[in-house]
């Protein structure tokens, strides 16, 4: 997962940064890192935003 395509899922799903932030269970400081490409989104991070947000099923 791509910085973009976070941006693009909460951006979908009306969310302000730290309400995905909580909706994934880390930090508004964590999530804001993530959004900005300054750290890697892990696949297993990545699963459960997909998951969470109705784009996939697991």
């Amino acid at each position: 997962m791509t910085p973009e395509e976070l941006l693009t899922i909460r951006k979908n799903n009306n969310l302000t940064q730290a309400k995905m932030a909580e909706s994934i269970g880390i930090s508004i400081c964590q999530y804001k890192r993530l959004e900005k490409g300054k750290c890697k989104i892990k696949p297993s991070l990545a699963l459960l935003i997909r998951a969470l947000h109705g784009l996939i099923s697991l």
